[in-house]
């Protein structure tokens, strides 16, 4: 039980955590994988899933140390495939109460921040994305101040 303990303690100590502009390189790989999906939308949920969930999951394991090369993967096809008409919803009465981009916005911070938390638990996500014990910073913890501040963002309802 010692010597458990003791392995537990070593993988989750001493981390001096990321950089903000490798944190923001893994959070690129979402706005590239929706431009791949506004290209090719498709009704089947396991493709839908393949395009927005899979590259957040591989940005934060596989491609970790290279998150650029991730993202330019999903935004090359995105550009070189003719895109499909798509279908903006019409705003008649409020044209500026209703954001979906915040709403996005909103769904891949809460994506990126649970797929961290559960990942960071096994040695397949990279210890320097994990919590940092003295300086850096760790992808957990990024979309904190951005909860933050879409939070308190005043809403707007119509009546």
């Amino acid at each position: 039980m010692d010597d458990y303990h003791q392995r537990k303690i070593e993988f989750v100590s001493h981390r001096t955590g990321s950089s903000v502009l490798h944190v923001n390189a893994v959070a690129l790989v979402a706005p590239a994988s929706l431009l791949l999906f506004k290209c090719r939308q498709s009704p089947r949920l396991l493709v839908q899933w393949m395009m927005l969930v899979l590259p957040l999951l591989l940005a934060l394991t596989f491609f970790a140390a290279a998150p650029l090369l991730l993202a330019a993967l999903l935004a090359v096809p995105a550009c070189l495939l003719p895109s499909q008409s798509i279908q903006l919803p019409s705003y008649t009465s409020h044209p500026t109460l209703h954001l979906p981009a915040l709403s996005l916005y909103r769904a891949h911070l809460v994506l990126i921040t649970v797929l961290s938390i559960l990942a960071v638990d096994f040695p397949l996500f990279p210890r320097f994305l994990a919590k940092s014990e003295s300086f850096g910073l760790s992808l957990v913890r990024a979309p904190l101040p951005p909860f933050l501040i879409y939070f308190t963002t005043p809403r707007w309802t119509s009546a």
